[in-house]
């Protein structure tokens, strides 16, 4: 196989050099004569050996100039070394230690033939040189330290019977087209000896381009080289499979080094012919129901009994493909209850977990966000502890599994500081009334607005007059209600939801900034408060988001078994410890479901990360009434968060069903290696990618205006 080498030191490995391939000669006996070849790499380039194994080597000279070349089977790229006088010099040294330069009265070049070379600045050590009678070489052994275009040294033998020694380490690996965020199939690195004083291999590491960290291009190694002295023709192995971890590592070529006993350095180029980013983790907005117990939609019809369990499938589904998804996020309502109970949603043909997703008292309609991870055959099961209750679900999205995600519209999270947009007490002064709608608009600026897909908002009713529901929407309601509901509320009672609402056509005349549509259905007034808490957008170069990471579902917190926390009372905060089960180095927010139990007043719950208490809260409360609502808390430096508790006190649980993380992760855990987790107090990055995400301005000041549908 043809050898593409620069010069002997570094221009060898900057032109690529495949790895001799095929059967090997025997070694060859103790002393017996010898020629070679020997670079020994550098940080720039990859070692390599030319000798009797893998090249055809010939020399001729006279006393003043000895001229070797190693020339491959197909006779291409060979490469050479020639070792001269010069400035009026009559011979060459036959021994001793000499001073070697381009301009001196010795040289040693070394090159790929015509088309580069470089010649050695340093030291020659002239271990063995003879002639024939007619002054003609017979012999040479000459070692050489320095520099020669990069390489610190190397050997040069001719017909001798004087030891020599290297190591030749393939100069390129490549992996084609690879995935940013999902770690590379294996390919192996090969490191061959040759003759009998090879070096030993030290260590192996990842190295450093101009412009770049070692640490944004991860190599995953089965490391069968480390440690080892080869002898001759001997190979060992690194199995490389990096995980390109940056956007400017998206394409390109990246450096592996191998260090050996002699202090040398070769370097082996990673190549990826390109990149592009995976879809992990992002998640498609959707609408649209797909259960509904009333009816039989999804499921069978009928009310779900105590102990029963019906289960819905979401892959394969409407426009959802039948493989792809890691998790659907449904806003999930319960009505008609005969006795107060609670409802579990989970992934299908995985055992039960202890945690609820929605609690309700005995005749309460009401609604929950849950964001459950896809089981068996791409299902979720939802089982009902006790009295009967019918379940209506509507899907709100879904998170991609695959890095081909299934679904147009992929989009990361960018969470911020809780902002309230609207609050009909003080915007307007006056409830939402009967079958009315209005428009609420998040402002991030000109340069995110046209990304943004969808908003994270929590939606309160407050001041209710009596029985009805809102729905958060992306159109505009003009000519009758939406088909779904966000929030259920009764006479005299705060209700609020957590929703992803995709946001209106931005196309659309006076919709170029974020907007989601409110409406108000039934005969009932309300009173609406509007609070964001982040933005899914479409992930652009330099400005990654989070993305969602499944998990089963686990109970961080339970204060009735001092799980995590213990009971809070009024006006107090306290922090809790997310557990190493739900939230590593590289965790910036929580996914589950936060529930008041027994508050023994009317009160509201806070979460959030550290820093200043928001405005927004995630939970509101009556007295007595145990109330579950979504809660996706941000994590402090030390994956803790903070809960605050308004009046009275009350137990707390919290469930986790996910998370947030850090896009990329870092290679090891894209490996699925150990990685030490994040200790109390232990300072890690939190922003993302792109940095700091900043929240929104509101109407700009201005109160939206309510509408009627047309009837």
């Amino acid at each position: 196989m043809a050898r593409r080498r620069g010069w002997v030191a570094v221009v060898v490995g900057a032109l690529a050099v495949a790895p001799f391939v095929g059967a090997l000669p025997a070694a060859e006996a103790a002393g017996a004569a010898a020629s070679a070849i020997v670079s020994t790499g550098g940080s720039s380039e990859s070692a390599w050996v030319d000798d009797d194994s893998n090249s055809t080597m010939t020399w001729e000279g006279q006393r003043n100039a000895v001229y070797l070349t190693g020339t491959h089977a197909d006779g291409s790229n060979p490469s050479y070394a020639w070792f001269f006088v010069q400035n009026g010099v009559a011979d060459l040294p036959t021994s001793g230690e000499h001073p070697v330069s381009a301009s001196g009265p010795l040289s040693l070049l070394y090159s790929e033939g015509s088309s580069s070379s470089c010649q050695v600045e340093g030291t020659v050590t002239v271990r063995e040189l003879t002639f024939d009678g007619s002054g003609s070489p017979t012999s040479l052994a000459v070692d050489w330290t320095g520099d020669c275009g990069g390489s610190p040294s190397g050997q040069v033998r001719a017909g001798s019977t004087v030891p020599y020694g290297g190591i030749d380490v393939v100069p390129t690996v490549e992996f084609g087209t690879v995935v940013m965020g999902e770690i590379a199939p294996a390919k192996s690195l090969v490191v061959t000896g040759h003759g009998s004083e090879a070096p030993a291999v030290t260590s192996t590491e990842v190295g450093a381009e101009a412009g770049q960290e070692p640490q944004y291009v991860k190599v995953h190694a089965g490391d069968g080289c480390t440690g080892r002295t080869l002898a001759d023709h001997e190979t060992c192995a690194v199995q490389l499979r990096p995980a390109f971890t940056r956007a400017d590592n998206r394409s390109g070529s990246h450096p592996f080094l191998v260090h050996t006993a002699d202090g040398a350095t070769s370097r082996t180029l990673l190549r990826n012919d390109g990149s592009w980013i995976s879809q992990r983790g992002q998640l498609t907005p959707l609408s649209g129901r797909v259960m509904d117990t009333r009816k039989g939609t999804g499921v069978r019809k009928g009310a779900v009994g105590p102990g029963q369990t019906v289960t819905l499938k979401v892959a394969g589904r409407g426009v959802i493909p039948s493989s792809g998804t890691a998790a659907a996020v449904l806003n999930l309502t319960v009505t008609g209850s005969t006795r107060a109970g609670h409802v579990t949603a989970y992934p299908a043909g995985s055992t039960r977990p202890t945690a609820s997703s929605i609690n309700f008292p005995a005749g309460w309609t009401g609604a929950n966000l849950v964001t459950v991870p896809l089981g068996s055959n791409g299902s979720v099961s939802f089982f009902n502890n006790a009295g009967s209750v019918h379940l209506v679900a509507d899907l709100v999205g879904v998170y991609a599994k695959d890095k081909v995600a299934p679904l147009g519209r992929n989009t990361d999270f960018y969470p911020h500081d809780p902002t309230r947009l609207f609050d009909s007490r003080s915007d307007w002064r006056e409830r939402l009334g009967p079958n009315q709608y209005f428009g609420v608009r998040a402002d991030y600026g000109a340069a995110t607005n046209g990304r943004v897909e969808a908003l994270a908002v929590n939606i309160t009713a407050t001041g209710t007059t009596g029985t009805s529901y809102l729905s958060a929407t992306d159109i505009e309601p003009q000519y009758g209600p939406p088909s779904t509901s966000t929030l259920n509320y009764t006479k005299g009672l705060t209700a609020a939801n957590m929703a992803v609402v995709p946001r209106a056509a931005s196309g659309s005349p006076g919709l170029e900034v974020p907007t989601i549509w409110i409406a108000n259905t039934g005969s009932a007034s309300t009173h609406v408060i509007v609070d964001v808490v982040g933005y899914f957008a479409q992930e652009q170069e330099g400005d990654l988001g989070l993305r969602f990471r499944p998990l089963k579902p686990t109970r961080v917190v339970d204060t009735r078994t001092d799980l995590g926390l213990t009971s809070i009372g009024t006006n107090v905060v306290k922090r809790v410890q997310a557990p190493t089960s739900v939230a590593g180095r590289e965790t910036f927010s929580l996914v589950g479901n936060l529930t008041g139990v027994t508050p023994s007043s009317n009160t509201y719950l806070t979460s959030w990360d550290a820093g200043p208490r928001p405005t927004a809260s995630n939970l509101n409360l009556m007295k007595g009434v145990t109330r579950a609502n979504s809660a996706w808390p941000g994590l402090d430096t030390g994956n803790g968060f903070r809960l605050h508790n308004a009046a009275g006190t009350l137990g707390v649980v919290m469930d986790v069903t996910g998370s947030f993380e850090r896009f990329p992760q870092y290679p090891e855990t894209i490996a699925g290696e150990p990685f030490p987790p994040v200790a109390p107090g232990v300072a890690r990055e939190k922003a993302a990618a792109g940095g700091d995400v900043r929240a929104p301005k509101a109407s700009g000041g201005r109160a939206p205006a309510a509408h009627s549908w047309v009837r």
